[in-house]
């Protein structure tokens, strides 16, 4: 029988990043055919007929590592919070990832006093799979054979979010460039297509995205204009944003 040995916990939401970070873990160590459970991940999945609750439950309480992807999905999703409070109740080794959008502060109970990585952060990443080898006790591979996922993972995290309206704001503040444009007396970035700005490579999130620019101008949190050209697009300053 196979043993799971590292724990991913996390939302199905995020299941394209999460599906990079397998691949982390598996060029940094000649990690064992059945160690990873990923239930988002085909082929790290649950088996066929098991019972879901009582297969987590013996995955948990076996394995050496558990990783939290701490998402604005996995904030609301119970099964995570279920996950990492079992995981704590049972004293086993997490690591958490946090995404762009979840700020420090947001944690709460013993996880908030935990050290924690990053995962549009090369380091953070490169700290985690050489303590994911260590903990296993396996063969490291060369970073080279990581470098490229690492790069992959720094990407997605920077420009496929968990939180459109936080992506276009922050994606707003460094494409920006003082003297790129004037609209309304104010710098601005004129942009071709929503997704080329955004940087989305996944069609399912463009709607998601487009409503949360239309509710951003909306609320005149953004500025923007469209023409034959594309979209005019720019921070309001005399608007709070995150």
């Amino acid at each position: 029988m196979e043993y799971v040995k590292i724990f991913i916990s996390h939302s199905s939401r995020d299941r394209e990043i999460v599906k990079l970070l397998v691949d982390l873990i598996e060029k940094s160590g000649k990690i064992p055919s059945g160690s990873i459970r990923c239930t988002s991940v085909p082929g790290y999945g649950l088996e066929l007929g098991s019972s879901t609750p009582d297969r987590l439950r013996e995955d948990l309480a076996g394995c050496r590592v558990v990783v939290g992807v701490i998402t604005r999905n996995s904030l609301k999703a119970p099964w995570v919070l279920f996950e990492l409070g079992a995981a704590w109740g049972q004293s086993q080794e997490t690591i958490l990832l946090l995404s762009r959008a979840v700020g420090n502060d947001e944690l709460s109970g013993p996880f908030a006093q935990r050290n924690h990585g990053r995962l549009d952060d090369s380091d953070s990443l490169e700290s985690f799979a050489d303590q994911v080898v260590r903990k296993l006790e396996v063969e490291s591979r060369t970073f080279e054979q990581r470098k490229t996922v690492i790069e992959s993972i720094t990407s997605s995290a920077k420009y496929l979010g968990d939180d459109p309206a936080f992506d276009i704001i922050s994606s707003l503040k460094e494409f920006i460039k003082p003297g790129a444009g004037r609209y309304p007396g104010k710098d601005f970035a004129l942009v071709d297509k929503l997704d080329v700005f955004l940087k989305i490579d996944d069609p399912d999130r463009k709607g998601a995205y487009t409503a949360a620019l239309q509710s951003l101008i909306d609320s005149r949190a953004v500025l923007a204009m469209q023409s034959d050209e594309g979209y005019a697009v720019t921070l309001n300053p005399d608007f709070s944003t995150m």
